[in-house]
């Protein structure tokens, strides 16, 4: 699986964040497949993320990394469950072979 962020904002130029953030969704939908799955974090102004969640004017600070993470490690969590099961359907499907 692959993720795709939002852009966090940025109060020096909103304007190309907002615009390529509004393009992330119809691209990772395009994109999105079976074999090459994509999930949509939503780190943006949309969901909440404001200029006082930078500590200085770019970066996050920890009520922008704590929005951040709540966005990101579900995601995060899912592909890693999701792998480990693929793993463990292979391995399963491996040893039903060797009996």
């Amino acid at each position: 699986m692959s993720q795709v962020d939002k852009i966090i904002p940025n109060p020096f130029n909103m304007n190309p964040i907002i615009a390529i953030d509004e393009e992330i969704p119809q691209w990772a939908a395009e994109n999105n497949s079976t074999a090459s799955p994509i999930a949509v974090a939503d780190c943006s102004g949309d969901n909440g993320f404001t200029a006082r969640m930078l500590r200085d004017g770019l970066h996050p600070n920890d009520e922008g990394d704590k929005l951040i993470a709540s966005q990101v490690g579900p995601l995060l969590v899912r592909f890693v469950k999701d792998v480990l099961a693929e793993r463990k359907d292979v391995t399963d499907t491996d040893n039903a072979d060797d009996e």
